[in-house]
């Protein structure tokens, strides 16, 4: 299965899956604020350049390419869900929440932002969902230690990954499940652990905390100097990644899980 507007497909799913869950990556042009402010107001509408333009200056970038990639994400999903959609509100939990042009509460659909610099990462699910986006090499190796445990280094190890990319994908891993749960920092990342490997990813259990899903499925990708994850329920299926590398083109990839 192709994704759509997909130049290649960079890492296939199984054949007959059905992708359930998609992630866009996006990144921000370098324009100068008052230019990157009129080119949201055109393609993502008043509301989110409004929004845009009450952020700091060193964020705005980020916030833009995370709202470009979600309005992205959700034309992937299908013209129904994209053209019910009119803004993005957050909840009591901090997880950002899809609002119907009714007023209400667009149910079914979970969806999780994420950005750093120009970065920009937007997943939409079928349920709860959790996104991540760091530079490849912003974390040191004490970092690591001080969020996982040996195993850990070990699992993520055997997947490939070089010893100065590994705190990137360990904390990255760990954010997704933090940001799907809605409870954040009040879950200490040690006890969200690396417990197994899966397709393109790792297996995560939550140690602890009440009322919140234990086992999740974490698809880990690098691409264009980042370190991606995506967080969703264990056994919910393969993700649809896409990067939009600053020109209006779409590479895909499916990234199983």
């Amino acid at each position: 299965m192709q994704p759509a507007h997909a130049d290649a497909v960079l890492r296939s799913a199984p054949r007959g899956c059905r992708i359930r869950v998609r992630a866009v990556l996006a990144l921000s042009p370098r324009l100068p604020d008052q230019q990157l402010l009129r080119i949201a107001r055109e393609r993502l509408g008043e509301v989110v350049a409004h929004e845009l333009g009450r952020i700091p200056d060193r964020r705005r970038q980020g916030h833009f390419a995370s709202r470009l990639a979600l309005d992205r994400a959700l034309h992937l999903t299908g013209s129904e869900i994209a053209e019910n959609v009119a803004y993005l509100r957050y909840s009591g939990d901090g997880r950002p929440v899809l609002v119907s042009r009714a007023g209400r509460e667009v149910h079914g659909v979970g969806c999780s932002l994420a950005h750093t610099g120009r970065a920009g990462l937007a997943v939409i699910g079928p349920s709860d969902v959790g996104a991540d986006v760091e530079p490849q090499h912003r974390f040191g190796l004490e970092f690591a230690f001080r969020i996982s445990e040996p195993d850990e280094f070990d699992l993520v190890s055997e997947a490939g990954i070089s010893p100065d990319l590994l705190p990137a994908a360990i904390w990255t891993a760990k954010e997704s499940v933090l940001k799907a749960t809605g409870r954040g920092m009040r879950i200490d990342p040690r006890h969200i652990r690396i417990v197994g490997r899966i397709a393109g990813g790792w297996r995560l259990y939550v140690e602890g905390g009440r009322n919140v899903p234990r086992n999740w499925d974490v698809a880990s990708y690098g691409a264009a100097g980042y370190r991606l994850a995506i967080a969703r329920s264990a056994g919910s299926g393969p993700v649809a990644l896409y990067l939009h590398l600053s020109q209006p083109r779409y590479r895909g990839a499916e990234v199983p899980g």
